[in-house]
Formats: structure tokens, sequence, C-alpha cells
């Protein structure tokens, strides 16, 4: 069905336009759907570095070419050893700024007039008639069709001890000298890691005087900023000799990702349909959303186009979810150091192997197999 002549009227309305949001209408511009009347509305313009994705992949993909950089060796380094590196082949590990993804995308989108863009506060959603409405600050607009939902909020409480989250604070860095190597992506370094909660550096050196250098908390109770500063501060002293007058901070990153596993059942027959965090696009037990993103965009728009309406919008065995439920109940255990599993995941397994399986790519033989490096009475006790 065709956009009736309303001005106010798209086949599709798309509420957000961030990862989801962006990623959903790349895939659509590039589908049979293309012909469709589609409006994207954010806030945001959206122009600038709000974030930074980072994903693996074995082969070049329509991003590879705007990836500030990649690496084809990873490092994990435990309290009081030694750093471990790891040859990831046949993967990259890559690193996206998201204000170049946002300018690719929307770059691309402009060969389509028919996808519209709406910078506006988004003011509330309903259904009226056969369609969803939108309403915003600059007006109502109606989804005949179908509206995507990336705004709602994820079901979970942010201020709850109880409720594992996974929390960051980054510094994308310049230094006054060659200070780093950056051969190497160095995924996990627990070394400053005092109690049970898993907290680790994460840090990327994308150049010999650039890095991105974040501190990461797996745990119910928040920190304040100044916490996650001053384990960079103290990380960049410690390992290169960084003083605060050595380097400028470029930009500064702060994130929290739910680490919950929610049943969010939607099929394609539905008009408003949640997608993005608020759709349980981000892998609960890991945080990982750029990846898993891509995969489920694609997948929809691929059964839209085959009119496959039964298929589930984020489609996942039932042991799948009880393996992510499982290993989350394991990291909230007050008892169990998160760090040390972690790192047995690491120094056990086959470096691609567990790739695939943090990418949720894994057969069930496979899932099994990587779980069987860690102590099994753990996740029995589960």
């Amino acid at each position: 069905m065709k956009n009736t002549g309303n001005k106010n009227s798209f086949d599709f309305i798309i509420a957000g336009g961030g990862l989801a949001g962006l990623s959903l209408a790349y895939y659509l511009s590039k589908s049979d759907l293309n012909y469709l009347n589609v409006l994207i509305i954010d806030a945001s313009a959206k122009n600038n570095n709000d974030k930074t994705w980072c994903y693996w992949s074995e082969e070049e993909d329509d991003f590879s070419k705007i990836c500030e950089k990649e690496w084809s060796k990873i490092g994990i380094q435990g309290r009081g050893s030694d750093l471990q590196v790891e040859e990831i082949a046949p993967y990259k590990y890559r690193k996206i700024k998201s204000e170049d993804w946002y300018k690719f995308v929307k770059n691309h989108l402009k060969s389509y007039p028919n996808f519209q863009f709406l910078q506006a506060e988004i003011e509330d959603i309903h259904f009226a008639g056969l369609g969803t409405m939108v309403e915003t600050s600059k007006g109502k607009f109606l989804a005949s069709q179908k509206l995507f939902d990336s705004i709602s909020p994820f079901p979970y409480n942010k201020e709850d001890p109880d409720q594992l989250k996974q929390h960051f604070v980054g510094w994308y860095i310049e230094s006054n000298f060659p200070a780093f190597k950056s051969e190497i992506a160095h995924l996990f370094d627990f070394r400053l890691a005092k109690g049970m909660d898993a907290e680790f550096i994460y840090f990327l050196p994308t150049n010999s005087h650039t890095a991105l250098i974040e501190h990461t908390l797996f745990s119910g109770e928040l920190k304040n900023k100044e916490y996650y500063e001053e384990k960079i501060k103290n990380y960049l002293l410690a390992n290169f000799n960084l003083g605060d007058d050595d380097y400028r901070v470029l930009e500064v990153e702060e994130g929290l990702i739910p680490m919950k596993e929610v049943n969010i059942p939607q099929n394609l027959h539905q008009k408003w349909i949640k997608i993005g965090t608020s759709g349980g696009f981000v892998k609960s037990s890991t945080g990982y959303s750029f990846y898993q993103t891509q995969k489920l965009t694609k997948k929809l728009v691929q059964n839209l186009v085959n009119k496959d309406f039964d298929q589930e919008v984020n489609p996942k065995t039932k042991f799948k979810k009880w393996l992510d439920a499982t290993f989350l109940e394991v990291m909230e255990d007050p008892t169990v150091d998160s760090n040390e599993i972690l790192l047995q995941l690491f120094e056990k397994t086959e470096p691609s192997l567990l790739l695939k399986f943090l990418q949720g790519e894994t057969s069930t033989t496979e899932d099994i197999s990587v779980m069987a490096k860690v102590p099994k009475f753990i996740f029995m006790r589960a």
C-alpha cells in the first residue's frame, strides 16, 4: 500500500535514528521495499561521535571501509599474569566511530528521497485506526503499515542494585609523544579488579599517539564518574608512564547496558514493532550490539520482502535463552569471581570458537564445548 498523499502519513515510521533505526532504514533502502515512504524521527541530528562500536567478522562487509581501525590480534591479561595474545583468524576485530557510521548511512539514504528525516522530540506513540500515530514536538505522523520503535524503555530498573548492568566510562586520548603499540586490541585487562564483580580495562590503541581506554564494571551497583576516571588515569600512568600533562582527552564516552534476559515475543504481523535495545537486540550476556543489530535488521527486512510475517523479530532457541540466563545468574552470584570466569573462557577456548560463541552463532555442541571450559559446579549450582 502506497502513501495516500497525506504529507504526515508514511508507510513505515522508524522512531529513533540511532544504531537500530538507521540500520533498518539502510537495509530497507537496499531491498525491494525501497519504494516505500519511510520517516525516521530522532531528537538528535546524529552528527557527533556519541558512541564507539566494535565487532568481529570473518569477511569484509558494508561498513568495513569506514572502520577507524581493525586488529587481527586480541590481548587478555589476568591478575598476576602475563599478557596473553591470540591470533583471531579468520576474524578481524573492527572499531567504528558512530559519527563516521551515521554519516555513511545518511549519505547513502540521500539517494532515496522517499526516506525522510525529522529532528524532533517524540512525545507519544499510540494506535490510531488501522495505523500507528507518533506525536512529536513538530506534529503528528501516521505509520499506515508499520511503526518500528527503538526508543521505548527496556524493562529494567537501573537504580536497582540487584539487577546486573554493564557500565563504563571511556576516554579517547591523544598522547604528546609516541606511547602505544597498535597491533593488539586489549579486550580484557583484569589487573585492577579487586572484588568478585567483573572489572576490567578495555584498551584499543588506534596508532602510536591515540587510543580508546574504557573502564568497565559488571555489577548491580553504579559508581560515580570519578571512580572510573581515576582507574583510567592509574592505568595510563602505570602502563605508559603518562601523567595528566602527557595527553589530551579528545572525547568522553559513558554507557549503561542492562544485562537481563527478557523474552520479547514479536512477529511481523504486528503494526508496532520494537527494535534495538527496546526489542532485546543487545546480547544480554555480553552487551554486544553492533553485529547483532546488523544481523537482526537485515533478516527483518528479508522477511518483510518475502512476506514471511510469521517469523520472529528476534529469534532465539530455548537453549540459547537458557544459556544466557544461566550465565547471567553466575555473573550475579556474589560468591563467584566473575573475572576468573571470563578469564578462563579466553584462556581455555580456541579464539575463533570463542568469538563465534560470543556472537551467538555456535551450535549446541559448540556451546557445550565452550561452557565445559569453566568450573562445572558453578553452572550446575546456577
